[in-house]
């Protein structure tokens, strides 16, 4: 009986070990294959403002900065909105996430700054300040 323990735990032994090194259990290593591209996830926040209650402008492009470009010599563009004439309110964190949250194809990389480009025409801009106890405010023409 002794025996036949013996030879059974041997070859539960043995099988172990076939199975380790016929799944890739040696020493050996894989290199997955290197990212080119993916889709950018943004965090925003709707934090409230203290001088505007909302600060609405035409996004015209916007751009990822790497990390290791200082000078931001060498933007990646994200997005065109260059025919676009949609007002977004940058104080409204959900108008913001929806145009820029869903851009695709963007190279590997680590960004560390977002360019926005807005429209700089006076009637495509609009400030409206916060709220000021006893004060009727108005939206700011920009001229």
């Amino acid at each position: 009986m002794n025996r036949t323990r013996t030879l059974l735990l041997g070859a539960a032994g043995l099988t172990a070990v076939a199975l380790a090194l016929a799944c890739g259990g040696g020493s050996g290593t894989v290199n997955p294959p290197a990212a080119t591209g993916g889709t950018v996830g943004f965090m925003t926040t709707d934090a409230t403002s203290e001088t505007w209650s909302s600060v609405g402008v035409i996004i015209r492009k916007a751009y990822l900065v790497l990390q290791s470009d200082p000078t931001a010599a060498s933007p990646v563009q994200i997005y065109d909105g260059s025919a676009d004439l949609t007002q977004v309110d940058l104080l409204q964190e959900d108008q913001v996430q929806d145009l820029l949250g869903q851009v695709t194809g963007v190279p590997a990389g680590v960004y560390d700054r977002l360019i926005v480009e807005v429209d700089g025409t006076p009637g495509n801009i609009t400030l409206v300040p916060a709220p000021v106890a006893g004060v009727v405010q108005s939206p700011i023409a920009v001229p």
